[in-house]
């Protein structure tokens, strides 16, 4: 009897429980999903993960043989952990639903970062860490500019080694390194900091508004002591300010000076004028990564030889290091990425340089000069040098650049047998060598390529180029725009540079009305006192056994002033006698044979049409062919 009364009352609890249950919204699902964008490149496990905000979502993926992970455009941090078959895709802290795109090469290095800690140091259970780096466009990568974990308490990362004991191959961080294909270990080096105590520092406030938010005028920061802010002024909110650290006075007798990244557990922003003034034992100073500005007369009458500093420092001016004459060498780490491409597509420099940095043991012709020489050599022509041996660098790049900064970098890779191939452009004082400041050219179109190597600069000695500074603050002063490591360097689908360093697109007609960069048939820069620099350079290469040939930049007579175009002959006679009064170089060319017409430019009064700049380089290969048969190092009848 009781259990037909409860089977009948069972559909009327159940209608009750429905019933009940319809003014409830069912618990919302806050997971995310996050999936992989489908590709042929690689499979994957379980592609689709619900995962709750905060946590990471892990992939396990199989790419094809050859290939590597080496990007992602995932918001976030990421790790790549792989065990040689499968790889272990961490997406870290995920905080929206995300569809994420791979990026995999066949082309990359395997670089190993050792955090080198003593043995008996805490830290020593941190792991090495192995990261990979793409060399689709860089054929050199560039190294990491810090590692997760790499920090030792009173020491500053300075720099990566070949060797653990830094007796090897010293590569600031994010520079470049030469990293086969079956891997290379670099080992981290350390600097430990100088006594606080032999520090005076004072403390001052300063707007703390990032520096994105900033207007773009490259403002230095104020050096004002606290006082009413704007905001106070007028009633308003008053702007958020930080207190930071101002070196005053440095006493201690280190040769080797590394100032902490804080004192009186305040950061260093500033030197003040004067706080290292005198210091004659002090040999190198290593400027924490958090220094803003130096100011000048910082370090006056110094027996400084090296300085090394992070780009991302805003102000610091040769005037800074007045009386310094053993002031040699600047080493630069990064702290960011390169601006790159977003400023000057003379950003390709470091890729041209590696172009000769990897042809270091084989004889080769070197092409250097201003943007004539970059963008009227013309590669498709090189066949003859090529099936000779020899391997051909275009290291042509801008004519208001420094040359004897380029002479010094270029010169450092060239040795016994090579030939540089030099067509200085009479119109440049840069290219004459008469003005060596490099604050008066237009030296950031070399920072802007040398920045992805900074490593480059350490070769040029400070005491040769006057301004090196000045120009560096100038230039990090415009870096408006982050970028990355993997900047293509186009415009327009343009690529601007090729295996040899050439430029590599097809020019049919000029895009300019009125052409820019003047041009003269005029010897005003044919002075003595070029002339000694030139020697200079030619010496120090004539030394290391390289043979050095002249010829001739392209000169637009259309644009040459109404009243010297008739002075052709006379301005041939005067470089001829200039040339001649050197010792060692050889000049192998008619300046009558380098003469063209308006019609033959592209955008500027150096850049020739592709057609006039194959003419340009036959006449170039017909002369170097000559003199090399001259010399006994042409194989004739080929």
């Amino acid at each position: 009897m009781r259990s037909r009364l409860l089977r009948s009352l069972l559909p009327l609890f159940i209608l009750v429980l429905l019933l009940c249950s319809c003014g409830k919204d069912p618990e919302p699902d806050t997971r995310l999903l996050v999936s992989l964008l489908e590709d042929p490149q690689f499979t994957v496990a379980d592609n689709g993960l619900l995962v709750s905000p905060g946590e990471d979502a892990v992939f396990y993926l199989t790419p094809k043989a050859g290939l590597a992970l080496t990007g992602t455009d995932y918001a976030g941090g990421y790790q790549a952990e792989n065990d040689g078959t499968q790889l272990k895709l961490t997406l870290e802290d995920v905080q929206f639903p995300s569809r994420i795109s791979l990026q995999f090469t066949d082309h990359y290095s395997i670089i190993t970062y050792d955090p080198n800690f003593p043995a008996g140091s805490s830290g020593t259970d941190i792991a090495p860490v192995s990261l990979v780096h793409d060399t689709t466009y860089h054929l050199r990568p560039n190294t990491a500019v810090r590692i997760d974990g790499f920090v030792r308490d009173g020491w500053t990362l300075e720099s990566w080694n070949t060797r653990p004991d830094g007796t090897g191959d010293r590569i600031g961080l994010g520079s470049r390194v030469t990293a086969p294909a079956s891997g290379l270990t670099l080992y981290a080096q350390w600097a430990q900091w100088s006594t606080e105590s032999d520090f005076d520092w004072v403390l001052q406030e300063l707007d703390a508004t990032p520096a994105a938010e900033q207007d773009e005028t490259g403002t230095e920061p104020s050096t004002a002591p606290t006082g009413t802010t704007a905001g106070e002024a007028d009633g308003g909110t008053a702007p958020a300010r930080k207190t930071v650290a101002v070196v005053t006075g440095y006493h201690g007798i280190d040769a080797v000076v590394v100032i902490p990244p804080a004192l009186g557990s305040v950061p260093v922003a500033g030197i003040a004028a004067g706080a290292f003034s005198d210091c004659t034992a002090m040999e190198e100073i290593l400027l924490p990564e958090c220094l803003v500005w130096v100011e000048d007369g910082a370090f006056q009458r110094c027996s400084l030889q090296v300085l090394t500093l992070f780009d991302s420092i805003e102000t610091i001016h040769d005037a800074a290091f007045q009386d310094c004459p053993q002031l040699q060498t600047l080493q630069i780490n990064a702290s960011e990425p390169p601006y790159g491409y977003h400023f000057r597509r003379e950003s390709c420099y470091a890729d041209k340089a590696d172009l000769l940095i990897l042809a270091q043991d084989q004889q080769k012709i070197v092409f250097f000069g201003g943007c004539s020489v970059w963008y009227n050599l013309d590669s498709s022509l090189l066949t003859p040098l090529l099936d000779q041996g020899w391997q051909v660098v275009n290291m042509g790049i801008n004519g208001h650049v420094s040359a004897p900064a380029q002479l010094q970098i270029i010169g450092h890779y060239m040795g016994d047998g090579d030939i540089l191939f030099h067509t200085p452009e009479f119109s440049s004082p840069q290219q004459m060598m008469v003005d060596i400041t490099m604050d008066a050219g237009d030296d950031n179109k070399l920072w802007c390529g040398v920045e992805y190597n900074y490593d480059l600069f350490t070769l040029v000695d400070l005491r040769t180029v006057p301004g090196a500074l000045d120009s560096f603050s100038g230039y990090l002063a415009k870096k408006l725009v982050a970028t990355t490591y993997t900047e293509t360097f186009m415009e327009d689908g343009n690529v601007f540079w090729d295996a040899y360093g050439c430029i590599p697109f097809v020019r049919t007609e000029t895009v300019r009305s009125q052409l820019p960069d003047e041009v003269y048939l005029d010897p005003q820069y044919m002075t003595d006192y070029a002339r000694e620099r030139f020697q200079q350079y030619y010496t120090w290469l004539q030394d290391k056994g390289v043979r050095i040939y002249l010829s001739y930049a392209c000169i637009n007579m259309d644009n040459v002033p109404v009243e010297q175009q008739g002075s052709v002959g006379f301005v041939k006679d005067y470089f001829q006698k200039f040339a001649a009064a050197l010792d060692g170089p050889v000049l192998i060319s008619d300046m009558e044979d380098y003469l063209f017409q308006l019609d033959d430019f592209y955008d500027t009064n150096y850049h020739l049409l592709s057609e006039p700049a194959r003419k340009n380089t036959a006449l170039w290969l017909r002369d170097l062919q000559a003199q090399m048969e001259k010399d006994g190092i042409w194989e004739a009848g080929t």
